[in-house]
């Protein structure tokens, strides 16, 4: 096999492993009801919730079109012990894009 030949599979194999190994994307939770009930649900569950209207429609009557997640932010923690400090990192916030119409 010659040196181009050889090029030729490693990098095959390279890229055929960087794609296989990606994460599958989080789904975005589900929607029920309007948007209003849409939007306290997800704020119960947690999430940082940010609508886009895209009318002038009451929540209550409008209806979502769109769920996607946003920015996710994480917190650190240090904690001091007598031999040594621990450093704990937790998810604090997850944020949620809503668009209603």
């Amino acid at each position: 096999m010659n040196k181009h030949a050889i090029a030729v599979a490693v990098t095959a194999g390279l890229a055929a492993g960087l794609i296989g190994s990606g994460a599958p994307a989080a789904a975005a939770p589900d929607v029920t009801g309007n948007a209003q009930q849409t939007i306290d649900d997800l704020r119960a569950q947690g999430y940082r919730v940010i609508v886009s209207r895209l009318s002038s429609k009451p929540l209550a009557e409008a209806n979502v079109v769109g769920v996607r997640h946003g920015q996710d932010f994480s917190q650190n923690w240090i904690v001091d012990d007598e031999d040594r400090d621990y450093v704990y990192n937790a998810l604090a916030v997850q944020t949620i894009y809503v668009d209603v119409n």
